[in-house]
């Protein structure tokens, strides 16, 4: 049996030869095959799911590792309907609420450096901040408890003032009581971002490249700061609109919009993201205790109780008692999902620059042939948003 549930909306080879990433010099080794292993039942298994993907014109890249080792990576559509050109290993995609991870991540550094903690008031950030928002905490942002509500009338890349929109924000009034139940927004991730400027002295994203994508050599992750090579940038399409490339309004801007920063629009390729898993799977980054921070069950996100949200991530229980720790994210053109079976040591990226429901269900249903692969019965209940 194997597992297939759907998630929530917006919570993002060849055996044996080895690929190298044309800008940074990593190497992608593929997992060798055994006569036991499963792996070429595996790649074909997903192949044929991809091609089903493919006449449907949808596009995207797809990574399947355990144990820290690639055991396939495969590519489907195009990177660009006018060009034609094929996506690869190598392409960029806007990971949307991927960036929600990092950001946690960034946090728990900081806690870790007794910098700030995670029962630190937006009152010690924000001096001005209404009384009645003066208590939320910082553990009540990064687990979508705080009661916020967005910025009203502006989208993505619009750009506000820093001042003006914080202001904005918390003159509107609670959802409801701090802590007391989740509700998914971006605005509180924003929040965070703004925190981790204000006790670093440093950018957010220039924070994030020097503390983690520097260090593990993921130098195709970021907004403004990679040195991004244009041919290998995807362009989003969905329901017969392009939508281009965000890194292009990014660079247009000259900077990040406080409606994406901190909680969406980082870019990233399959490469970057199978290091950065691989380095949470090692604590290498982080030590054991944050990880298990940023994956532990702090509050419920449905009534039911299947799902349940972290730090920047949402956990989900197998029939095994195991931890599926998960993420999504999406602009309505580029869609990421990451899966995460922490038990079992592997995990799924699918990167996508054509947004669909099929497409949301993708990452799911390749974890149908790895649960076989693995040789492990990780059914879990259906949890519909």
């Amino acid at each position: 049996m194997s597992n297939f549930f759907a998630k929530p909306l917006f919570l993002g080879g060849v055996i044996g030869v080895v690929l190298f990433a044309v800008t940074t010099g990593f190497s992608f080794p593929v997992q060798a095959a055994s006569s036991f292993d499963h792996t070429e039942k595996l790649k074909t298994d997903v192949r044929q799911l991809l091609d089903k993907y493919e006449r449907k014109n949808f596009s995207g890249s797809l990574l399947v590792a355990h144990k820290g080792q690639v055991v396939l990576t495969d590519e489907f559509g195009v990177m660009a309907e006018d060009s034609q050109q094929k996506t690869n290993v190598h392409t960029i995609y806007d990971v949307g609420s991927l960036t929600k991870q990092f950001t946690g991540a960034a946090i728990m550094k900081l806690v870790e450096e007794k910098r700030l903690a995670l029962s630190d008031r937006l009152q010690k950030y924000f001096p001005n901040i209404p009384a009645d928002k003066a208590s939320i905490t910082i553990h009540q942002l990064l687990t979508h408890s705080s009661g916020l509500r967005g910025f009203p009338d502006k989208g993505d890349y619009d750009l506000v003032e820093t001042h003006v929109f914080f202001d904005t924000v918390f003159k509107q009034s609670l959802r409801f009581a701090p802590g007391s139940e989740h509700e998914y927004r971006n605005v509180g991730y924003s929040a965070l971002a703004r925190i981790i400027e204000l006790v670093t002295d440093m950018e957010y994203e220039a924070y994030l490249q020097q503390t983690f994508f520097k260090p593990l050599g993921m130098f195709n992750t970021g907004y403004l700061a990679p040195d991004w090579t244009e041919t290998l940038v995807a362009e989003g399409y969905a329901r017969g609109k392009k939508f281009g490339s965000g890194i292009a309004r990014y660079q247009d801007m000259g900077e990040i919009s406080w409606l994406l920063k901190g909680n969406g629009g980082i870019h990233s390729t399959l490469g970057d993201m199978h290091v950065w898993l691989k380095s949470l799977s090692n604590a290498e980054i982080l030590t054991e205790n944050s990880i298990e921070l940023l994956t532990t069950r702090h509050i419920a996100e449905d009534p039911s109780g299947n799902s349940h949200y972290g730090y920047g991530w949402a956990i989900f229980t197998t029939d095994k008692g195991g931890d599926l720790v998960a993420h999504n994210g999406s602009n309505r053109f580029f869609f990421a999902d990451v899966l995460w079976l922490k038990d079992e040591d592997a995990w799924i990226v699918m990167l996508s620059n054509s947004f669909s429901r099929d497409m949301m269900e993708l990452a799911w249903r390749t974890e149908r042939h790895l649960a076989e692969y693995l040789g492990s019965q990780l059914v879990t209940k259906v949890v519909e948003y």
